[in-house]
């Protein structure tokens, strides 16, 4: 449920030359190179003044410290920024960052440390999230489960509903329609509940799961018709769309999408509903939504949007030409990283390939100009980087995948990217 443009802003990119690590790559050796060249990364970050930090560029550190050089020298970096950031939101990018390793037990002992019982309910769901992800398909069921009877239960009143809601991202993006459906049933504000609604009516549909899918629909419009104050609901709106869209209701996609009257959630909902058009390979009939999208901030991200769908998809290939065509250092960084995150799983690019296109964004970076967004950013290239060495080399071919078996239907896309970045 991620309601902002940019993951850490823009801002200029320059940074001195790596010909060590280029002769690496032109040598071969690339998997050592890109261990060596993401530790120096990680080196040149953390030079940088703790004052000229903001609270993102401090949890990208974390999660890059975490993974790059372990959780204890994570632990050590969340105790020596002390109070200046949020423990909760620092230890809860330690959970996610064990997780994403297979280090459940670092994991869990890291979530129950968290107090705040708003981020400690997020933590979890990082730790289901990569059980999904892992194929623990059971341990991520139960643990599903758990979050969520647990929010019902003891979350405190004044956010109880929006945590159902924001959990339910993850749970349908799995595929727990069933217990997502449950879910929603344990909602109480009008306008939450129909929000939550949506959220696993489209996901239904992407599943051909009509029946379910047009009922929740139906159910969430009439919340939202039944009221002029629901009406105004512009966020709810949006996700509306977003579902018309998934559903292939073409008018009411555009009946609902002309009713939002803040232009950055318009933006929004055009560029998923864009992505929905993509998810099932009509490209051409998505530029209509992609012209929808007006600021330039949020045409920015609409890159980002289509290839992480192509992404999710497990076409590989598509979503690396997407990718090409990102100028936003910010979300070409974020991107990147989740292709080469997507390669460890299925091997289907060259990752010196992505190895050599994360120097290139590093060898732009200028760590003294907007240091904060200098370092969010550099941190994502830094893992980038770690993330394909083990996977050097590797493609369809090497691996013995064919070219189907790394570009599966569209129709089976998860639209608007993942629920853990």
């Amino acid at each position: 449920m991620l309601k902002y443009i940019s993951p850490f802003g823009v801002g200029m990119i320059k940074c001195g030359a790596l010909s060590a690590l280029l002769m690496l790559l032109v040598t071969g050796a690339v998997a050592d190179g890109a261990g060596t060249m993401s530790q120096s990364i990680l080196s040149r970050l953390a030079g940088v003044a703790r004052g000229d930090l903001d609270k993102t560029a401090g949890l990208r550190m974390v999660e890059v410290t975490a993974k790059i050089r372990g959780p204890q020298a994570a632990r050590d970096l969340i105790g020596a920024f002390g109070s200046v950031f949020p423990e909760a939101e620092l230890r809860e990018k330690l959970v996610a960052a064990c997780a994403d390793m297979g280090l459940f037990d670092c994991a869990r002992e890291e979530a129950a440390k968290i107090q705040s019982f708003n981020w400690r309910s997020r933590a979890l769901g990082q730790i289901a999230s990569a059980y999904a992800e892992k194929g623990l398909r059971e341990e991520a069921r139960s643990l599903f489960a758990q979050i969520m009877a647990e929010i019902a239960k003891s979350a405190p009143s004044r956010y109880r509903d929006q945590l159902l809601v924001g959990s339910l991202n993850s749970v349908v993006e799995f595929g727990y329609l069933e217990m997502a459906a449950d879910a929603v049933a344990m909602i109480k504000d009008p306008v939450a509940l129909a929000e939550g609604r949506l959220i696993v009516a489209a996901a239904a549909a992407r599943r051909s799961e009509s029946t379910l899918a047009e009922s929740l629909y139906e159910k969430a419009l009439s919340i939202l018709n039944r009221d002029a104050v629901f009406a105004r609901q512009d966020w709810v709106q949006a996700r509306a769309a977003v579902a018309a869209a998934t559903l292939e209701k073409r008018d009411e996609t555009r009946r609902l999408l002309d009713r939002i009257t803040h232009s950055d959630v318009r933006d929004w909902a055009a560029a998923q509903v864009a992505s929905v058009f993509h998810a099932r390979g009509d490209a051409s009939g998505a530029v209509e939504w992609e012209n929808e999208v007006r600021s330039l901030a949020r045409r920015a991200w609409l890159g980002s949007l289509v290839a992480e769908t192509y992404l999710k998809a497990g076409n590989c290939h598509e979503a690396y030409q997407y990718w090409r065509s990102i100028t936003a250092p910010a979300w070409s960084a974020t991107t990147l990283l989740h292709i080469a995150e997507e390669n460890q799983r299925r091997k289907c690019l060259p990752a010196d390939s992505i190895v050599q296109d994360a120097v290139a964004l590093w060898e732009k970076l200028d760590l003294s100009s907007a240091p904060a967004t200098a370092v969010a950013i550099g941190a994502q290239i830094a893992l980038a980087i770690s993330e394909s060495k083990t996977a050097v080399g590797a493609n369809a071919i090497a691996t013995g995948r064919s070219a189907w078996q790394c570009s599966p239907e569209p129709a089976s896309i998860p639209v608007g990217g993942t629920s853990r970045r």
